[in-house]
């Protein structure tokens, strides 16, 4: 487990986990303006990377900007 691309993925997990579902929607919404369903495979897998892509970055802005300020912040006092 010491590659670094899976301890940056271990790090913003719990936000893809959180958003993935809210991003992947907003994808649909916004780019196709229609359900999922009548995308067809194309439009589909066209969607899932881009949302994958927009939850990676979402992901990565929320811990470097929020998060970490708030791990840094608890661990700097003793309890």
């Amino acid at each position: 487990m010491r590659w670094r691309g899976l301890r940056w993925m271990g790090t913003i997990a719990y936000g893809g986990y959180r958003l993935h579902l809210q991003i992947l929607l907003a994808v649909y919404a916004f780019l196709w303006s229609c359900p999922p369903e009548s995308l067809g495979a194309r439009g589909e897998t066209a969607a899932v990377i881009a949302a994958f892509g927009l939850t990676t970055a979402t992901c990565s802005a929320s811990w470097l900007f929020f998060e970490k300020p708030l791990v840094h912040l608890g661990h700097r006092d003793d309890y």
